[in-house]
């Protein structure tokens, strides 16, 4: 549920609330909105609370948000994107600044892998590998732009350098980004990232595979049989 808190004076409540509640209905967006009118309540319970991902503050005729934007639930990173919204609110508006955010939440820590190999000592972020394949005695990092990194290294042994739960193996050979993950589709045993690539998931994979990507995005820990 999308936990959301508005801080505006009560003349100001019911415009807001009906555009918002209409906009994330029409989205078929399961939220609750909490209203608060002390500026010094807002600071202290809401602000700092992390069930609340979206806040609201109304103040000449101008909305302000703050959405909390959770790097990775296990590890409770968070950072916080803010701007502000012209009024009247019209669902364009709503849906390019608040939702498009919202809906992309979920980022990969910050983390460097260093790719090493005969010719190419490179540094690269976790979040920008999407993928990692084993094939023909070496080793081969695909990245998010399209570009690939090469290097001798067992598929275990990179695993290891990496030391991250978000990074699991799908089937033989491969190792994915969870963060880079969009679908998990149980019926062809395959998962689909945010390039379209889609590779194959195993069904011994596909229990620690779905735990871990509910966990890390979600938040939502699922406890073993």
């Amino acid at each position: 549920m999308l936990k959301i808190v508005l801080h505006c004076n009560i003349k100001s409540l019911q415009k807001i609330e009906s555009e918002l509640s209409e906009y994330f209905n029409k989205k078929n967006a399961v939220f609750k909105l909490y209203y608060v009118g002390s500026s010094s309540e807002f600071l202290s319970s809401y602000l700092p609370n992390k069930d609340f991902q979206l806040l609201l503050i109304y103040k000449n005729n101008r909305l302000s948000y703050i959405i909390k934007t959770y790097h990775n639930f296990d590890k409770n990173y968070m950072h916080m994107v803010s701007g502000t919204l012209e009024f009247p609110l019209n669902h364009e508006t709503i849906d390019k600044v608040l939702f498009s955010n919202i809906e992309n939440t979920h980022r990969c820590p910050y983390g460097i892998y260093n790719v090493n190999n005969k010719t190419v000592f490179r540094r690269v972020l976790h979040e920008d590998i999407e993928y990692i394949r084993r094939a023909r005695n070496q080793t081969i990092i695909y990245l998010k732009n399209g570009k690939t990194e090469k290097t001798s290294g067992s598929i275990n042994k990179i695993l290891n350098e990496l030391n991250e739960k978000y990074f699991v193996k799908c089937c033989k050979g491969y190792i994915v980004n969870i963060f880079n993950v969009t679908k998990i589709n149980k019926d062809t045993s395959t998962i689909e990232l945010k390039s379209g690539t889609k590779l194959p998931l195993t069904k011994a994979n596909f229990r620690k595979f779905l735990k871990t990507y509910i966990t890390l995005i979600t938040g939502f820990k699922i406890c073993d049989d």
